[in-house]
């Protein structure tokens, strides 16, 4: 009568010592979560930066007028802002190009059409405007032409901008 008692409480201890390791496991696994949630708490600002350089949801008006303010921010008359639905064809220039042209990217891209007019300390203005915004903003194409009017020297010029997002 005693032996089967025994292998009973034998089975039990081994029972429970199973469900200890398993519980053991349990809460390392809660405490490596705990650990990992609190490091990207950390990086919540770096976080934020990257969302604000490539947002998720994309605003043809808001970019729009992102440009429109920054130019009058920075003295110069906007003549024309717009988007181009096509953008202008990049010939890969190194076997790389080639590689990540053949890799399939969540990021897109969105090109404007614009053109302003004023000084050239304006217009470099401008520009650093745009280098320095937490968007990422890469100038395509730049053409600039000199004008002399009524004793004004003013500059006009016209660029390519492509804007990226998800």
């Amino acid at each position: 009568m005693v032996w089967p008692q025994v292998v009973l409480l034998s089975n039990v201890k081994k029972q429970v010592a199973k469900q200890q390791k398993d519980l053991q496991e349990k809460q390392a696994y809660y405490l490596n979560l705990k650990n990992t949630l609190q490091e990207l708490e950390n990086y919540q600002g770096s976080i934020s930066a990257i969302s604000a350089a490539l947002p998720e949801e994309f605003s043809l008006a808001g970019m729009l007028d992102y440009f429109q303010r920054e130019a009058i921010a920075s003295g110069l008359v906007l003549k024309n802002v717009g988007q181009n639905n096509t953008a202008s064809p990049a010939q890969p220039s190194s076997p790389a190009d080639v590689v990540a042209t053949a890799i399939p990217s969540r990021i897109k891209e969105a090109f404007f059409s614009i053109s302003v007019q004023g000084s050239v300390e304006s217009i470099e203005a401008f520009l650093k405007k745009l280098e320095m915004s937490s968007r990422i903003i890469e100038v395509e194409s730049l053409n600039l032409k000199a004008q002399s009017e009524a004793g004004l020297s003013l500059s006009e010029m016209s660029f390519t901008a492509k804007v990226y997002h998800y």
